[in-house]
């Protein structure tokens, strides 16, 4: 795994802009990242996250998707967060390392041992940096 510097800037896709998807957004675009890519399933949360990450200070709006699928082959990602509801997490996390990118994943990461750890195992296969918070 090659490492960025403290400095360096990421392109993010955020899947799942509820409360939780918008927040860790704002604070990615207030640190000096870039949210270039939007996916919901609710076309209403996808127009008020370009609100949300304006407030932030991001001039451009993000790309919006409304399947998370097609937000992973959105060109130029270094990672995405996985902010949606719980039972989403492994599958998306399972096809963000399927895409090659890096990943922040909200709280449960799984819901059974097993699934943890066929995600651990993604995540070695794909040699991506996942964090879990």
């Amino acid at each position: 795994i090659q490492a960025r510097g403290a400095n360096e800037k990421l392109t993010i896709g955020l899947i799942g802009s509820g409360n939780r998807g918008r927040t860790i957004a704002s604070e990615c675009v207030k640190a000096g990242h870039r949210i270039a890519a939007t996916a919901d399933c609710a076309k209403f949360r996808l127009d008020w996250i370009n609100e949300q990450l304006a407030k932030a200070g991001q001039s451009e709006k993000p790309t919006a998707y409304t399947d998370y699928r097609k937000l992973l082959d959105h060109k130029g990602l270094d990672a995405v967060i996985v902010a949606t509801p719980d039972h989403h997490h492994k599958e998306q996390l399972l096809a963000a390392m399927s895409a090659g990118l890096h990943a922040y994943c909200e709280k449960p990461l799984s819901h059974t041992v097993e699934q943890g750890k066929e995600m651990v195992a993604a995540v070695r296969k794909a040699k991506k940096v996942v964090q879990v918070g």
